[in-house]
């Protein structure tokens, strides 16, 4: 691929094909008469979600991969200061979930229909089956290898184009869902990127970043008496309030997006 080492075409190859035989494998196998909300869609969607970490660990042992499965391995690993952001950023997406559903006029109310054990089961659940399979690959092993090379905005960049061409099958879907889809997608790839950035790599925090960012939706979704009109205006509304974040973080730390690594 044009302007990408063998190493990194390689794992976007397998990423895309472990994901898309396996997702579709497992839901044509298992998956035909579940519900959306049920619990045992996130199970039957495994064989997609860690096909990103599968390929990384793969192609880490190949020759010209400058991060092998020792790094990976180490990015998992949590520094002490990590409790804060773990802990503090599910909540500011709730925040900014719950903010950006009842700007549109959007009943959120927490209780019987929405009760906060809920979100957490979600928070939890997509941790091990999205959250560690996605983030291995994209910011465990991608982001670092463009990095390496490359000024953080063109390593995001290019891991933004990735990540969003990994989410083919979801881009047949209605203008209304693919729209908020790929503003997200763009914007949540940058704020990932800033934090692997500001916090030396540290993915355990970056996974939660990604589950913080899905599950309150999920959450409203799954529990909620919303309208479809009402679930399109909340995912757009977020979907502006994230691109809101990413361009912040851009401006306010340009020179770290323009550096190259040393």
């Amino acid at each position: 691929m044009l302007s990408l080492s063998r190493p990194i075409a390689t794992f976007i190859l397998l990423s895309y094909l472990l994901s898309w035989v396996g997702g579709i494998a497992s839901n044509v196998l298992f998956g035909g008469d579940l519900a959306p909300s049920s619990w045992r869609t996130y199970l039957i969607n495994v064989p997609a979600t860690w096909g990103p970490a599968v390929a990384a660990v793969i192609v880490s042992r190949m020759r010209g991969s400058s991060r092998g499965p020792r790094e990976l391995l180490a990015a998992l690993r949590p520094a002490a200061t990590d409790l804060a952001w773990i802990a503090g950023i599910p909540i500011a997406t709730v925040v900014v979930t719950w903010s950006a559903f009842s700007l549109t006029g959007a009943t959120v109310d927490v209780g019987p229909s929405l009760p906060l054990q809920l979100l957490f089961a979600h928070l939890v659940v997509q941790f091990l089956a999205v959250g560690l399979g996605e983030e291995i690959g994209w910011r465990g092993w991608l982001l670092p290898e463009l990095r390496s090379e490359r000024t953080l905005l063109a390593a995001t960049g290019w891991t933004t184009a990735i990540w969003i061409g990994w989410h083919l099958p979801k881009l047949f879907a209605p203008w209304q869902v693919v729209g908020p889809l790929l503003l997200t997608l763009a914007a949540t790839s940058v704020i990932l990127a800033w934090l692997w950035w500001r916090l030396e790599g540290r993915l355990i925090v970056l996974t939660v970043g990604h589950v913080a960012v899905n599950a309150p939706v999920f959450w409203i979704e799954w529990s909620s008496t919303l309208s479809q009109d009402e679930l399109l205006g909340g995912w757009f509304a977020l979907s502006i309030a994230y691109t809101l974040i990413a361009c912040i973080l851009l401006v306010a730390d340009r020179k770290a997006w323009m550096g190259r690594a040393s």
